[in-house]
């Protein structure tokens, strides 16, 4: 038996667990990921459940993203102006 449709927008964005954040190397606690999200340092989590969050994979892609360009744009400001 098929799955009924429900009508409605998708967002077809894919939802990470906090493993799968450990997965991508992201080595923090919950504790600290938390103190990270109030701060505005970290995308915000979902609830999904009365105990379960998740982050939106796209949104934890452009952090990651963010702090390599991050460290590139200071690395090359070390080669403009050594030390």
């Amino acid at each position: 038996m098929a799955r009924p449709e429900v009508p409605g927008k998708r967002t077809g964005r894919r939802l990470l667990t906090f493993s799968d954040l450990k997965a991508r190397g992201i080595p923090w606690t919950r504790m600290h990921l938390g103190r990270l999200e109030r701060a505005g340092k970290f995308p915000q989590h979902i609830g999904l459940g009365e105990n379960s969050i998740a982050w939106f994979e796209d949104e934890i892609d452009d952090f990651l993203e963010a702090k390599a360009a991050a460290r590139d744009q200071r690395r090359t400001a070390k080669d403009i102006h050594p030390e």
